[in-house]
C-alpha cells in the first residue's frame, strides 16, 4: 500500500461520524433543554395572564363606584332596596333570619356564594332619588350586569317596576347594597355597595361607603299589597 493511500485511509476513518449512542444521548440532552424552555415560557405567560385578569378586575370594580358615587352624590330625597329572597338589612347589627332560610341569616356579602340566587343576593334593586327623579340599579343574575334606570316621581312606580334599564356593569357576580341608617332610624346617612366582579374561574369584590350630603328619607317598611318602590314614591309624593 503506497504513502498516499495510507493517509486516504486514515482520512476516512476519521470522518466516519457520531456512533448511534452519541446520537441518543444528543438528542436526549437537547429535549431536556426544549422541555425547560417550554416549561418557563408557559409559567411565565399563565403568570401574565392570571394578572393581566385581576387588573382588569380590578379597573372594572374601581370604574364602577366610581361611578356608583355620581349618582348616589345626588341622593338627597329617598332611599329604599330590595331583595328578591333576601331579607332587608337595616344594619350592621341587623341578624335577622330569612323566612326562606331557617338555618339562619345569609352568607357575609364580601364572600358571595356561587349561586347568587340561593345566597339571596340574586337581582338585587335599589331606589333613590333626588329631588324630582327616582334611580335604579338592579342586579340580573340571567346575564350577569347591572342594569341602570331613571323616571320622574310622578311615573317611577310604572316605569321601574322591573324595569330593563340601561347595562351599566357586566361580568357581575354579586351586588349588594346595604342602607345604613342615621342615628334617628328615619333617615339613610349612608349606603355601603358590596361588588364582586367575576372572569372565569377569577373573582373581585370591593366594598365601599358613601355617604349623603342631605341625609334621604329612608324607607325600610312598606304595606303588605305594595312594593319598596311604590313606597319610596308615595313618601316623596305625600300620597
Amino acid at each position: 500500500m503506497t504513502k498516499k493511500n495510507k493517509q486516504f485511509n486514515r482520512f476516512a476513518r476519521s470522518n466516519t461520524g457520531f456512533s448511534l449512542a452519541e446520537l441518543i444521548i444528543a438528542f436526549a440532552l437537547l429535549s431536556l433543554v426544549m422541555i425547560t424552555v417550554i416549561a418557563t415560557v408557559s409559567a411565565g405567560s399563565n403568570i401574565y395572564t392570571t394578572t393581566s385578569r385581576q387588573i382588569n378586575l380590578q379597573y372594572k370594580s374601581q370604574t364602577a363606584m366610581a361611578q356608583f358615587q355620581q349618582y348616589f352624590m345626588m341622593c338627597s330625597a329617598g332611599i329604599t332596596k330590595q331583595d328578591d329572597g333576601a331579607s332587608e338589612v337595616a344594619d350592621d347589627s341587623d341578624d335577622s333570619e330569612d323566612p326562606e332560610d331557617p338555618e339562619g341569616p345569609a352568607e357575609d356579602p364580601a364572600e358571595p356564594a356561587d349561586d347568587a340566587e340561593e345566597s339571596g343576593y340574586g337581582n338585587s334593586v335599589i331606589y333613590f332619588a333626588d329631588g324630582d327623579t327616582v334611580y335604579a340599579f338592579r342586579l340580573d343574575t340571567s346575564d350577569n350586569k347591572i342594569y341602570f334606570s331613571s323616571s320622574p316621581i310622578s311615573s317611577a312606580k310604572t316605569q321601574l317596576n322591573n324595569f330593563t334599564g340601561d347595562p351599566f356593569c357586566s361580568d357581575v357576580s354579586g351586588f349588594v347594597a346595604e342602607i345604613i341608617p342615621s342615628l334617628s332610624g328615619d333617615n339613610a346617612s349612608a349606603v355601603k355597595l358590596t361588588l364582586t366582579v367575576s372572569d372565569g374561574n377569577k373573582q373581585f369584590s370591593t366594598s365601599q361607603i358613601f355617604s349623603f350630603r342631605n341625609p334621604p328619607v329612608y324607607i325600610k317598611e312598606k304595606g303588605e299589597s305594595e312594593s319598596y318602590l311604590d313606597a319610596l314614591v308615595d313618601t316623596l309624593s305625600g300620597g
